[in-house]
């Protein structure tokens, strides 16, 4: 599967998938959360993301510290790797999956489900197609995400949230 969406490079696509880093940023995680409260369109949700995008982020990096599973060769990147990490499992997707599943949760829009689910699979896939992620760490991105957002909407993770969120109790970081 990796060899042939590699196989599909092309000056288009190549365009194309170059902008999807960007929708897996901290500026447009950012930007979706702090408009989406602004506009309080349900705040708590946003006000949830704004724990859960950076919470993700730490555990990925945790998970990225256990596995230790190199990415694929530098000669493949088509982009350029700041951080230097480990590639499993993806953060880009692991995170991803958690803003667009947090939100395709609360928010039950048929156009929003098939925009988010899209998003998801584009960022997999462009991971795949710059060369900077496997197969298998896209999917263990998508994984740990899903794991995350299971957490999170479980009936211990609302309870925790709402006793944080009401001053109950001082942290949600328990999660």
């Amino acid at each position: 599967l990796q060899a042939t969406i590699i196989s599909l490079r092309n000056p288009e696509f190549t365009f194309l998938f170059k902008m999807f880093p960007f929708l897996a940023s901290e500026t447009f995680y950012i930007g979706v959360i702090a408009l989406g409260y602004w506009l309080a369109i349900n705040a708590s949700v946003f006000w949830r993301l704004g724990f859960l995008i950076p919470f993700s982020t730490v555990v990925n990096g945790v998970l990225k510290n256990i596995f230790l599973f190199e990415r694929p060769d530098v000669s493949l990147h088509l982009i350029h790797v700041v951080d230097k990490s480990s590639g499993f499992p993806s953060g880009d997707v692991h995170v991803a999956t958690v803003l667009w599943g947090v939100l395709l949760y609360y928010f039950k829009s048929r156009l929003l489900r098939f925009f988010g689910v899209l998003m998801i699979l584009c960022i997999m896939i462009s991971r795949v197609y710059l060369g900077v992620h496997t197969v298998d760490q896209v999917f263990g991105g998508l994984f740990f995400g899903i794991v995350t957002v299971f957490i999170a909407i479980s009936p211990q993770g609302e309870k925790l949230f709402h006793e944080w969120q009401t001053g109950k109790t001082i942290t949600y970081w328990l999660l």
